[in-house]
């Protein structure tokens, strides 16, 4: 279990089985919200490999959904411009998302 988990779930006996329980991606079926991900291919913290793992089982389970990735991009602590790109993607993300109140894409 990598460093930052085990900070997250603490070292009780049970570690492993509440990360599983925690992981959003063990909770991914067609009823699933889009989803719209920012993560950096540089990631010291959370590899990215991982955040490509969740969209394509989100792509599997046919949900909307995007992953923004910042270009050596760490945790977080992304330039303006870096924020300016991901602001203006989010906001195309968004608008491609149905109505729900209609079932049209506004």
């Amino acid at each position: 279990m990598r460093p930052a988990v085990r900070a997250w779930v603490g070292y009780g006996a049970d570690r492993a089985e509440l990360a599983q329980r925690l992981s959003p991606a063990n909770y991914v079926d067609a009823r699933t919200p889009p989803v719209f991900s920012v993560h950096g291919d540089a990631d010291p913290t959370s590899p990215y490999r991982y955040e490509q793992q969740y969209h394509a089982r989100l792509d599997r389970a046919g949900v909307l959904n995007e992953l923004f990735t910042v270009k050596g991009g760490k945790h977080g602590g992304f330039t303006n411009s870096q924020m300016e790109q991901i602001f203006d993607a989010m906001n195309k993300f968004l608008a491609r998302i149905p109505d729900a109140s209609s079932g049209q894409t506004p």
